[in-house]
């Protein structure tokens, strides 16, 4: 594998690393980096390169620019040709890449940058205060953490997450105040009627295949975000009316809009792989599917050259569509190298999961990735993982199975997804040992 070095044990990592802190091992890594006595080196248990060299990290640049690029609006394009273009476009990047980038999606990007300003708020929490959500399961609804595994780690990583299920039941942690959901409905009676229909029209879960429904969805935030000026101080200061509507802006509308990017991604991948474009949905169970709201936090570090932000490792699910705060440090595996992402303006990384891989029975690969670190300035991604329902046993679709030229038959066993994601979230992270179980 061009540009990797492989971890290496503690006993090995003092030469390079500082002594270790066993006590900084429980510590998230934003204290672990804002430690005073952290200056040129870092503790030795987060050493996992072998050798403090920059190949450690080392990236190919050549194909950087190759990067398929997607145009999310051709996809719901009237035009017949220039949608079957695109689908053919999204297909060749499944199989090439596992990976492409998403341009003119429609999500306002205004609505990222706040999400991605309440993920670093969250971050920027007392230890004390995110001790409440560090969870004990792998599907708590809500969990945040440092490294990924602690527990079966041997080296560990240069990271702290938080990871809340968003579909199909909303979940939010109660803190920071921005992030949760308001409950409007504690408003009702102050309101005017034409303000509570606007409201209640945005309730309703949204006909997301209809561009003008959307489109009235948003405009009717506009015009609600002035509600506010109804509500009777007395009552409900100003202030915290708006904080309170901007929590319930963010917890509603985010979750539907990137939910709708990710069913027209896949209705266009059930297209491309020559299936009915509702076959992936209906064989997922979608409408019950789940969704992952997973917040990356990777603070400077001083030896990137020894650390590692997360380690090659494939998603489990269907579609992650990823947005960042305009700090690099993805890497994709592309031909055997490794290949630096570097994100358009407003736009979203989106890699195939395991699950697209099983459903398409290898013809379309989930994509190895990792995150490298920077010793200048925090790197923050949200990651939205789309996968099936936590029921749904996920097998190849009956139609490919004989289609793949390098096998016959089914190339990968059936697992349900809660299955498969307890498996890999349970264990060491390493490359797609998850998927290898389940090959034929």
């Amino acid at each position: 594998m061009a540009g990797t070095s492989s971890p290496i044990p503690h006993e090995t990592a003092h030469s390079y690393a500082a002594a270790t802190d066993h006590n900084s091992i429980l510590k998230s890594i934003k204290e672990v980096a804002e430690s005073p006595n952290l200056l040129s080196n870092i503790p030795s248990n987060y050493a996992y390169f072998s050798k403090p060299a920059a190949s450690a990290v080392r990236a190919d640049n050549t194909d950087c620019d190759s990067i398929p690029v997607i145009d999310f609006s051709l996809l719901q394009s009237a035009s017949s040709d220039q949608r079957s273009k695109v689908i053919r476009d999204l297909g060749d990047a499944c199989q090439c890449w596992g990976f492409f980038m998403v341009v003119n999606h429609g999500v306002p990007k205004i609505l990222m940058e706040s999400m991605l300003d309440k993920c670093d708020e969250f971050f920027n929490l007392t230890p004390e205060e995110k001790l409440q959500f560090e969870g004990k399961h792998v599907l708590d609804p809500i969990r945040c953490g440092t490294s990924f595994n602690t527990s079966v780690e041997e080296v560990n990583f240069w990271r702290d997450y938080l990871k809340v299920m968003v579909h199909p039941i909303f979940h939010s942690p109660s803190k920071p105040r921005g992030f949760r959901r308001w409950r409007w409905d504690d408003f009702a009676d102050e309101l005017p009627v034409d303000v509570l229909k606007r409201i209640a029209a945005i309730k309703v879960y949204p006909n997301l295949e209809d561009i003008e429904y959307r489109t009235h969805v948003l405009r009717s935030c506009i015009a609600v975000w002035e509600v506010w000026n109804y509500i009777k101080p007395a009552r409900h200061g100003t202030h915290d009316l708006r904080l309170g509507f901007q929590e319930w802006f963010i917890g509603n509308i985010q979750q539907t809009t990137i939910r709708h990017v990710a069913r027209v991604l896949l209705r266009g991948i059930s297209a491309s792989l020559g299936l009915d474009e509702l076959q992936i949905e209906r064989s997922m169970d979608w409408e019950m599917g789940q969704q992952i709201l997973v917040a990356n936090y990777y603070p400077p570090c001083p030896r990137p050259d020894l650390a590692i932000g997360m380690p090659p490792h494939s998603d489990h699910g269907l579609l992650t569509i990823l947005a960042q705060n305009q700090v690099d440090g993805l890497q994709i595996q592309h031909n055997g190298k490794w290949v630096p992402v570097h994100a358009s303006p407003n736009s979203f990384l989106v890699n195939t999961g395991d699950h697209i891989e099983i459903f398409s029975n290898g013809i379309y690969r989930s994509v190895l990735h990792r995150a490298v670190v920077n010793s200048r300035e925090t790197r923050i991604s949200l990651a939205i993982a789309n996968g099936p329902s936590l029921n749904a046993m996920v097998t190849p679709a009956p139609q490919l199975i004989d289609k793949n030229r390098d096998s016959t038959g089914a190339r990968y066993k059936s697992m349900a997804y809660g299955e498969y994601v307890q498996l890999q979230q349970s264990s060491r992270l390493n490359g797609k040992s998850a998927l290898d179980n389940l090959r034929v």
